[in-house]
């Protein structure tokens, strides 16, 4: 479902939403930039974050404490059109809920991940 500022809705499984924003052309079909949960989640120590950019951009992909602060800077660069895979290692790390955020252009979506160890 499109709402009217450009992002795409969809229920996953587990009844949490996601969104992702979408890109047209004359010839091109419809392009997203999207954000994947992490696998696996929970995780001890380790966890793979997967995203897709549907044009080149500059990528920030961080992770956060639950108040907030910057834990760890995963990816701040410009990259590609493409699909892209990233590990986040957790150990020395405590234990709990950390989010991860990815802001590629003018898409921004945020989701979160669980430390158990």
């Amino acid at each position: 479902m499109f709402n009217n500022v450009g992002r795409l809705y969809a229920a996953t499984e587990s009844g949490i939403f996601s969104s992702a924003a979408y890109e047209t052309g004359p010839n091109s079909g419809v392009k997203l930039f999207s954000l994947l949960q992490n696998v696996p989640n929970p995780f001890n120590p380790s966890t793979l974050i997967k995203y897709k950019l549907a044009a080149d951009s500059h990528v920030a992909l961080q992770v956060y404490d639950v108040l907030g602060r910057l834990v760890k800077t995963l990816v701040n660069e410009d990259q590609r059109m493409g699909n892209y895979l990233v590990k986040f290692n957790g150990t020395g790390y405590t234990s709990g809920v950390y989010f991860y955020r990815l802001q590629a252009g003018s898409y921004s979506v945020t989701k979160k991940m669980l430390l158990m160890k």
